[in-house]
């Protein structure tokens, strides 16, 4: 029994995706609400903690109905695909919100992102086992942990190179890649 090393990569683009946009997150969203927003550290860390908060629910309820579903994409492919999709559209607007200086508008692309990407972030590390006979499992994972990962450096050097370094920078560039990423991502995961 040997590994599929093509599936595995390609199924690991979702996680991929996953990786590279936490990194643009953490690293953007505290500047934007304490720098643009003027939001205290305390005001700020409740905003970063949604992310927590919300997964502490929308994961298990994502799991647990993916679980369930039945249908032509499998269970798994729905979710995936649906959030990317989400994800695609309300990423930018969240550097639209900062440029525009509209905190609704921040919060609640920040919401609708953080719904996208709990729709599929549980589905992203079931899948590999959904594919993966048992005794492979552990080297399944690790070869869709690399592929992730790839994710985060590819972020990190993006936010050196995109963001200038000034007071208030435009991440409209920074953000318009990490949608990219999902979108072209989200496409290779589901051309598998």
């Amino acid at each position: 029994m040997k590994l599929n090393y093509k599936r595995t990569i390609f199924v690991g683009f979702a996680f991929f995706l996953i990786c590279s946009f936490w990194q643009a997150y953490d690293n953007t969203i505290p500047l934007i609400l304490t720098n643009k927003f003027g939001m205290s550290q305390a005001w700020s860390g409740v905003i970063m903690a949604l992310d927590n908060v919300l997964a502490l629910f929308m994961l298990p309820l994502f799991g647990a109905i993916s679980d369930k579903h039945r249908g032509k994409r499998g269970r798994r492919t729905p979710f995936i695909l649906l959030g990317s999709g989400i994800a695609t559209l309300s990423v930018p607007l969240i550097a639209i919100a900062n440029n525009a200086g509209s905190l609704p508008l921040l919060i609640c692309a920040i919401l609708i992102t953080l719904l996208a990407i709990c729709m599929y972030r549980t589905m992203t590390v079931a899948i590999v086992a959904d594919i993966t006979p048992r005794p492979l499992r552990t080297k399944a994972d690790s070869v869709q942990k690399i592929v992730g990962y790839a994710g985060t450096g590819v972020m990190l050097v993006a936010i050196s190179v995109m963001v200038p370094n000034v007071e208030r920078p435009d991440y409209l560039p920074l953000f318009l890649l990490q949608a990219a990423f999902v979108l072209v991502s989200a496409v290779v995961y589901g051309l598998l």
